[in-house]
């Protein structure tokens, strides 16, 4: 975990040969990928590793759903915007929604990511997004207990959170 997110490095860390580590970023760059079979070879990767602990509340395992964008300045014709307080104001951006489950492994924290959904191409309101997102963790609410970010307050993410079987917060 002491790459926290570089590739080159967490690739150089298992072991890789540079000829390796440039063929690996070319795949994940310019291959042909589905981001369902990395997420599933990822998760049974990181459930088979004997450090991996499940972070558990009263017996709910805790599942955390949030989104994130990257800021894309030059992009033409993005329609999904997210606000940025340095500007205080939205700027075009891709916006990415996360939800994870929550554990750690060796002693870091980390999500270990259930999906990732993108806004949609043609519709970027957030709220959508969030509408999505909410309706991947509800068939699993038996189990587990979702966290919300703060900035999952627009009507829709609340009305999906409040018809949940297990409780739903938002951390501020």
């Amino acid at each position: 975990m002491p790459q926290r997110g570089a590739v080159f490095p967490a690739l150089k860390a298992i072991g890789l040969s540079d000829a390796a580590t440039r063929r690996a970023w070319g795949a994940f760059r310019k291959g042909a990928w589905h981001i369902g079979e990395l997420l599933h070879l990822w998760r049974t990767s990181i459930e088979a590793h004997a450090a991996w602990r499940v972070h558990r509340h009263e017996g709910y395992r805790v599942v955390t759903v949030d989104v994130t964008a990257f800021r894309c300045p030059h992009l033409k014709g993005c329609l999904s915007h997210h606000f940025h307080p340095a500007a205080p104001r939205a700027l075009p951006a891709v916006i990415i929604g996360i939800v994870g489950e929550v554990g750690d492994l060796g002693g870091q924290r980390l999500a270990l990511p259930r999906a990732f959904e993108r806004v949609h191409p043609r519709d970027g309101r957030e709220a959508r997004l969030w509408v999505r997102l909410l309706g991947q963790v509800k068939p699993h609410l038996a189990d587990d207990s979702t966290v919300l970010d703060a900035g999952s307050n627009s009507r829709t993410s609340r009305a999906r959170a409040s018809t949940a079987t297990c409780c739903a917060c938002r951390l501020t």
